[in-house]
């Protein structure tokens, strides 16, 4: 919740600490089954989407960010 805050915030220092911490990056919240990666998507943050994306762990039994960041960048 915290990584996605700091997102939410255009934080990228707060980004890179909280990843140094070993979060996990592909939390996707309950409620909107968003992860950190979709905000910084959506507000088009390049930067901020290639350092999330440089430590994104693919998952092959649940829906990923790097899918959903597909989906939301070229559909």
């Amino acid at each position: 919740m915290e990584l996605r805050q700091a997102v939410l915030e255009l934080d990228s220092n707060r980004v890179r600490d909280l990843v140094g911490t070993n979060i996990d990056v592909n939390y996707a919240d309950p409620s909107d089954k968003c992860t950190a990666l979709h905000f910084a998507a959506s507000f088009g943050d390049t930067e901020m989407i290639q350092f999330l994306l440089s430590r994104v762990i693919l998952s092959f039994f649940s829906s990923t960010s790097l899918f959903c960041f597909s989906f939301f960048f070229f559909f």
